[in-house]
């Protein structure tokens, strides 16, 4: 029997009773906190990655949902891959947390897609 992206969800869910989600657009943040209530996870909100470095530092989490871009945590108009250097430090210091990288925005083309898919990558190795 093969294994789906569905069940892959559910098992890190059902395994979690503390995540922390990491997202800068208020929509996707609550849609993402609804999901996890009814699957009965806590979960705290960062909307930037200084807020997320220091919640990391101040509670156990077993799974992150982080956005790969942030607005910077000082309120300039721009975002940047703060997503990719949170998973970077999550790596590092807190090995056995589970990550789970989104996007809200698409990519202008598949090379786009292919160098976001390859910076993730080389973040963790």
């Amino acid at each position: 029997m093969t294994e789906t992206k569905s069940d892959k969800s559910n098992f890190l869910l059902r395994n979690t009773q503390h995540a922390l989600i990491v997202e800068d657009n208020a929509g996707p943040a609550r849609f993402l906190l609804e999901i996890f209530a009814k699957k009965g996870v806590h979960a705290d909100l960062a909307d930037n990655k200084k807020t997320a470095l220091d919640l990391l530092e101040k509670n156990s989490y077993s799974l992150v949902f982080t956005n790969i871009q942030l607005k910077p945590a000082c309120d300039l108009p721009v975002k940047e891959l703060a997503g990719l250097e949170l998973l970077r430090h999550i790596k590092t210091n807190f090995p056995g947390i589970h990550v789970v990288m989104i996007s809200n925005e698409q990519p202008k083309d598949i090379l786009s897609q292919q160098k976001l898919i390859s910076l993730a990558v080389q973040t963790v190795h």
